[in-house]
């Protein structure tokens, strides 16, 4: 069994590695929420969340659906351990809260379609 953890040392927290995510990035959606990648150097997935004000307006609505987006990640991450290490953004684009059940199934969406971007450019290649 696979350790469902996500340690200090995954999180996506440098201005550079942000910055670099947002130039370079590619993306994948399963709404309401969009997947923002590109490829890292290092030797983990760097993985940050992101909750706009303008769609949320409350800290305490904001913040919980970023531990709901965390808690979904953490337990869905072993879909991704194979593929090469990645930098990672999970950026809220719906206005409508969810239910913890409906965030799981969305970021297990997008990981599965960014595990299959990433198996399809393995072998155009």
């Amino acid at each position: 069994m696979s350790k469902q953890s996500f340690p200090k040392a995954e999180h996506l927290k440098s201005k550079k590695g942000i910055d670099e995510l947002f130039l370079k990035r590619q993306s994948v959606k399963a709404f309401p929420i969009r997947l923002m990648y590109h490829q890292n150097a290092e030797q983990t997935h760097k993985v940050g969340f992101v909750v706009p004000k303008r769609l949320i307006r409350l800290a305490v609505n904001r913040n919980k659906i970023k531990r709901q987006l965390r808690e979904a990640y953490r337990t869905q991450k072993q879909e991704i351990q194979e593929l090469s290490h990645q930098d990672m953004m999970f950026v809220l684009i719906g206005k409508k809260p969810l239910s913890f059940q409906e965030t799981e199934a969305c970021v297990l969406k997008c990981l599965t379609k960014l595990k299959e971007k990433a198996d399809e450019k393995e072998n155009n290649n």
